[in-house]
């Protein structure tokens, strides 16, 4: 399996074609966050639920977006988690997807 490293408090969106559409994974995309000051060395592309755990239990902070959520804001507070360096409750609500209106 490819590896790919992720920095010290940096986040990276794990989603794509393979998170979105061939893992099933029951969630629209994957957030990984890095707390620690040393690089995390982690296994993609993500095909089960398998791999998430490995990084959960390498310290990595996982976040599973759901369907609803936005993108932005989900990446704006595993940011935010991992800039302060403490796990925070991930069950806080994110906003929602603004719909789209036709003009």
């Amino acid at each position: 399996m490819a590896k790919f490293i992720l920095f010290p408090k940096d986040v990276q969106n794990m989603g794509g074609y393979i998170v979105e559409n061939v893992a099933k994974l029951g969630y629209r995309d994957l957030i990984v966050g890095n707390p620690t000051d040393e690089p995390i060395k982690i296994d993609i592309p993500v095909y089960n639920e398998d791999v998430v755990k490995s990084y959960e239990q390498l310290g990595v902070v996982v976040y599973r977006m759901k369907s609803d959520e936005s993108l932005i804001s989900a990446l704006e507070k595993v940011k935010a988690i991992v800039k302060t360096d403490k796990l925070k409750d991930l069950s806080y609500d994110i906003p929602k997807k603004k719909k789209a209106t036709k003009k």
